[in-house]
């Protein structure tokens, strides 16, 4: 059973989801427009890749960009279908298994995210981005233990300053303000762009990195395509 704190901040950032989306829709309606325009030729291009796969059910490249569209489309279910499918054809495929591992987080399916993490990390253990994403899914199940784990492992690889303030924030929520202190210390100490630099210089793909559940607490950064906290 989750805690009350975990339910409210499930409930807070839903909330706001909902509240930015109408604020958006009614103040920017061509944003709205270029978002049906996106859909549909989503659409368009899963059914060029649909018809590619009824002539060969194993076309990997085929599997792989459905997969990517039905990402994108928000039809999470079919992209962890084709990418299932594209890892028992290349079990090495690290974006394959990345891109599954964002979509079980979009539909709250944090323990699966996680076992893909950890192959990830098994596979490709010198990347300290693995071990931050299956960080963020042991904070969402409420294991900060855990998540503070794969913080310090992230850290040990490539000090980041993402990585020392999600784990402040961890600290945190165990009540060791002393060492959430630390982290902050730690943090700033660090110039930005190193930070900046070593996700870029580390994550395999941007494009499938989890996104992250905290609103209130963090930012996008638009030409990382990661986020920040505040």
């Amino acid at each position: 059973m989750k805690s009350k704190s975990f339910i409210s901040r499930s409930f807070i950032s839903a909330l706001m989801a909902i509240m930015t989306s109408s604020i958006c829709a009614s103040a920017n309606p061509r944003e709205s427009v270029e978002q049906k325009a996106k859909a549909t030729k989503l659409k368009t291009f899963i059914a060029e890749q649909s018809r590619k796969l009824r002539l060969n059910a194993n076309d990997f490249d085929a599997l792989y960009q459905r997969g990517r569209a039905y990402n994108d489309l928000g039809h999470h279910e079919n992209a962890i279908r084709d990418f299932t499918k594209c890892i028992r054809l290349s079990p090495d495929c690290l974006d394959c298994r990345s891109f599954r591992a964002q979509s079980y987080i979009d539909i709250h399916q944090d323990e699966r995210a996680i076992k893909d993490y950890t192959k990830l990390i098994s596979t490709d253990p010198d990347n300290p981005i693995w071990y931050i994403y299956r960080s963020d899914c042991q904070l969402a199940l409420g294991k900060i233990k855990k998540s503070i784990e794969d913080l310090t492992q992230s850290i040990e690889i490539e000090p980041t300053q993402s990585a020392y303030s999600w784990r402040a924030e961890a600290y945190s929520k165990l009540g060791r303000n002393d060492l959430a202190k630390q982290d902050y210390i730690k943090r700033d100490s660090l110039p930005e762009d190193r930070s900046k630099d070593a996700n870029q210089k580390f994550a395999k793909s941007q494009d499938c990195a989890p996104r992250r559940r905290y609103v209130g607490t963090f930012v996008f950064d638009k030409n990382l395509k990661e986020w920040f906290p505040k």
